[in-house]
């Protein structure tokens, strides 16, 4: 059986594979979330939903210790410039989670 991996930003990590390779067979039980669209069949594993999981869980941890990160290093920052000359500031965008450091001469 051809199975492929594919990625979709809200579903994650999920297999596909056509659904002519089952023979007329029933669909695995090892396969969860099951979705039938035209002759193919997109699944997930559970060892899969596990890992995308752990991926998502990795991406909140570092997308939060950059954040602290520059957020540090910017207070670091501000206090070792003269504040006559620059001032530094962290604006976080909510919908990104970007931060962007900005500056301006005073």
């Amino acid at each position: 059986m051809k199975l492929e991996l594919k990625f979709d930003p809200i579903r994650q990590f999920y297999l596909r594979f056509n659904q002519a390779e089952l023979n007329e067979r029933d669909v695995p039980q090892v396969l969860i979330n099951v979705i039938k669209r035209k002759d193919q069949i997109e699944c997930l594993t559970l060892d899969l939903a596990k890992r995308n999981q752990k991926v998502g869980s990795t991406y909140c941890t570092v997308s939060t210790t950059s954040t602290n990160l520059l957020r540090s290093s910017t207070l670091t920052m501000s206090v070792c410039c003269s504040v006559g000359i620059m001032k530094y500031y962290v604006q976080t965008t909510t919908d990104t989670n970007q931060v962007m450091l900005r500056y301006r001469n005073l």
